[in-house]
């Protein structure tokens, strides 16, 4: 073991002989040398370099917290645009999600009497609202007609909404509608 009377005097002629002697390390011509009783010369910055290091840094952390502001800016900015891409792709979809159908009749002889155009609207509640207001089908399911006179009948979709449809059936001049009965398909 080694006594420690021999690692003092170890220590101070490491570190105390630079000082006293020729230093070996050479500085630049623009900086100074210092002792420190603890380790060999070091170069003095001086305050005012401390100061400008300092000023440095805190414009550093200053610019930092501006970019990591910026990219919580952004993050939000893509979860938005995501949400829009989602909305978007919903919205313009090319697939239909159900379908409903059934039939409407006219009440009888509801378009049997009078001269010129007549018309009867017939609606259609369905059992569940769609998402969007659906593409609505009709077709002529059956008529009865007075058959000594000339036959003019029209069936169109008049209003449909999320909810329900409307079709009006139209006879004009002297036709005699009976009965007119539609089918009805609407999907979205």
């Amino acid at each position: 073991m080694v006594s420690p009377f021999r690692c003092m005097v170890t220590f101070l002629v490491t570190f105390a002989t630079p000082c006293s002697a020729q230093s070996i390390y050479r500085p630049p011509a623009d900086e100074k040398c210092v002792c420190s009783p603890v380790m060999n010369p070091v170069v003095n910055c001086g305050n005012h370099d401390i100061e400008e290091l300092k000023t440095e840094m805190a414009a550093m952390a200053e610019r930092i917290q501006q970019q990591q502001g910026d990219i919580q800016q952004l993050l939000g900015d893509r979860e938005t645009q995501d949400q829009r891409i989602q909305a978007l792709e919903q919205s313009s979809r090319t697939y239909i999600e159900r379908c409903e159908s059934g039939v409407l009749n006219t009440p009888h002889s509801a378009l049997a009497y009078g001269n010129g155009m007549r018309y009867r609207d017939l609606t259609a509640t369905f059992s569940k609202r769609f998402r969007t207001t659906p593409v609505v089908t009709i077709g002529f399911r059956k008529l009865d007609m007075d058959g000594s006179r000339n036959t003019r009948i029209e069936a169109g979709v008049y209003s449909k909404s999320p909810t329900r449809v409307t079709v009006r059936i139209t006879t004009w001049t002297d036709s005699r509608v009976y009965v007119g009965g539609i089918y009805w398909m609407a999907c979205a």
